[in-house]
């Protein structure tokens, strides 16, 4: 009952559950993150108040390695404005509550070219730029692009306020002697470059 309340946004009960034990707050917190659908309806921001009011920890990883800051970033899918404003609430309030700007995501791709796997590591503020611009250009109401690129730049502003930066780097998996264990080492700059490249590419940015 207590899952089902959190992704259905039942205040009063999630309240009471968090007021009885303050330790349903992450729990609350996370399966919203994981679970709630993202849609014109909101995401749960009242319960994700409540959860960050009883000390709800966003950095702490549950999820696949991810924190909840994480997860609500490798969801983020502005395609309208409605969606970019509900996505952008969310964000703000976590970066007041302390999110970690310098956690982004990763990902692990196969380039052809270079013939091995690479590990992309973006910061936050390359996601949200890559989502929010693909999200504006693909408007068909000038208006709606200028919107949720104000949006972008809001969010841009205050990730900056808290320290984060513009940053990615490339890693390739290099070979282990157990044969076991995986390495990832910094990539030579011409050959990250490329990498980059393609996985803009693949990306559709």
């Amino acid at each position: 009952m207590f899952t089902m309340a959190c992704l259905f946004g039942l205040q009063r009960y999630v309240s009471q559950a968090v007021e009885d034990d303050p330790r349903k707050a992450q729990l609350a917190l996370e399966h919203i993150v994981v679970n709630a659908v993202i849609d014109e309806r909101g995401f749960s921001l009242d319960i994700i108040e409540l959860c960050l009011k009883h000390g709800a920890d966003v950095n702490r990883p549950f999820h696949k390695g991810l924190s909840p800051w994480q997860v609500v970033l490798s969801r983020c899918n502005p395609r309208t404005v409605v969606l970019s404003e509900n996505f952008a609430m969310v964000f703000h309030r976590m970066l007041d509550a302390g999110a970690d700007v310098a956690s982004g995501l990763e990902e692990v791709i196969f380039s052809p070219e270079h013939s091995g796997n690479f590990r992309i590591q973006r910061s936050p503020l390359e996601v949200l730029r890559e989502r929010f611009l693909d999200a504006a250009g693909g408007q068909s109401r000038p208006s709606s692009a200028r919107k949720i690129n104000m949006i972008l730049r809001k969010l841009t502003r205050h990730v900056i306020e808290k320290g984060g930066l513009y940053h990615h780097t490339v890693e390739k998996q290099v070979a282990c002697l157990d044969g076991v264990m995986i390495v990832w080492d910094i990539a030579d700059p011409v050959v990250a470059r490329e990498v980059w490249d393609e996985f803009q590419g693949d990306d559709g940015s």
